[in-house]
């Protein structure tokens, strides 16, 4: 006996089945980068999470030779340094400065701007120090690690994929059903 099949029955499998290859081929957790990469022009800060009254020590480099820089750091609404530099013939700078009080426990924006280069950022954590029991030593919080950000996606788009071969799944056996109703 000869199984009737509806018509778009097999573009639709081959659909399906050239669907869940590439679903295959799609990487999967870890392939994704934390941060994304940077370009030549960077601003670094050491240390990265400094104390209060620290001296913290910003190296700029990938800028264009000569070029002069505008330097922002700020915690919130409290600026912190704000001046130029001029970028060596290697296209590297480097400025200094002292970790307030008035920022203990905040974050603080380092940004350098170029008109050639654009613009360079990095954040720091200032942790604030507490006092021992004893009152022998200041004790300082581990440093606090980066968030994750951004989002793997990966996982809801197979989902998606997979929700909507079922719904197509279904029209395809009511319409089945359908059809034996009507030549039945």
């Amino acid at each position: 006996m000869n199984r009737h099949r509806p018509r778009g029955f097999r573009p639709l499998m081959t659909l399906f089945a050239v669907t869940v290859a590439t679903l295959l081929l799609l990487p999967v957790g870890g392939a994704f980068a934390q941060y994304p990469p940077g370009e030549d022009f960077a601003v670094t800060c050491l240390p990265e999470s400094p104390q209060v009254g620290q001296t913290v020590t910003c190296t700029v480099v990938g800028a264009q030779a000569g070029e002069v820089l505008s330097v922002l750091v700020a915690s919130g609404a409290l600026t912190l340094v704000e001046t130029t530099l001029l970028a060596d013939d290697d296209g590297a700078a480097s400025f200094t400065f002292d970790v307030s009080d008035r920022v203990a426990g905040s974050a603080i924006a380092v940004t350098v701007s170029g008109a050639r280069s654009g613009t360079a950022a990095t954040t720091l954590q200032v942790l604030a120090a507490a006092i021992a029991a004893d009152g022998a030593a200041p004790v300082t919080p581990a440093a606090r690690a980066l968030p994750r950000t951004g989002a793997e996606t990966v996982s809801t788009v197979v989902a998606g994929v997979l929700l909507l071969w079922f719904g197509l799944a279904l029209v395809v056996a009511s319409r089945r059903r359908a059809h034996r109703r009507v030549y039945a």
